[in-house]
């Protein structure tokens, strides 16, 4: 399932023009930090906000996690459904900006953000939706770029 958008919105083009060029072949593989620190964790529900081409979700999804996975750009989900398709696997693939968009409260036992690329005005906002859509005792999962990158 997929949220499709109309409109123009300059941001979301400039993510689509990303994807689909220099990052049209990214990896496959998933995120080191994910796997290190989520691999031992028991399976349930799982939210991938800016999951970009779906590697991370993917992986989740493999390992028996029912992932809702949620990024701005549809190119790169075109991809990330590509993927999940050739893996076997299915994942709920929302198109959102993970500013506007507010997930499920308390619904998720695994969060993750990983290299969300906002201004730190916008980035606070999306973490406060991510914070709040994690089950008690679930895990959030953040990892970001250093402030110079």
């Amino acid at each position: 399932m997929a949220t499709a958008k109309t409109g123009s919105d300059p941001s979301r083009e400039r993510w689509n023009k990303r994807w689909a060029g220099e990052r049209a072949h990214a990896s496959t593989e998933p995120s080191a930090f994910l796997v290190g620190e989520v691999a031992a964790l028991p399976v349930g529900r799982a939210l991938d906000v800016a999951c970009g081409a779906g590697r991370n979700a993917v992986w989740l999804a493999r390992r028996g996690w029912q992932v809702t996975a949620v990024d701005f750009s549809e190119v790169a989900l075109r991809a990330a459904r590509q993927l999940a398709a050739s893996s076997g696997v299915s994942v709920e693939w929302l198109e959102e900006d993970a500013v506007a968009w507010t997930p499920p409260a308390r619904a998720f036992d695994l969060v993750t953000v990983l290299y969300l690329q906002l201004p730190a005005a916008e980035r606070r906002i999306a973490l406060a939706r991510a914070v709040g859509a994690v089950r008690p005792g679930g895990t959030l999962l953040v990892l970001g770029h250093d402030l110079l990158n």
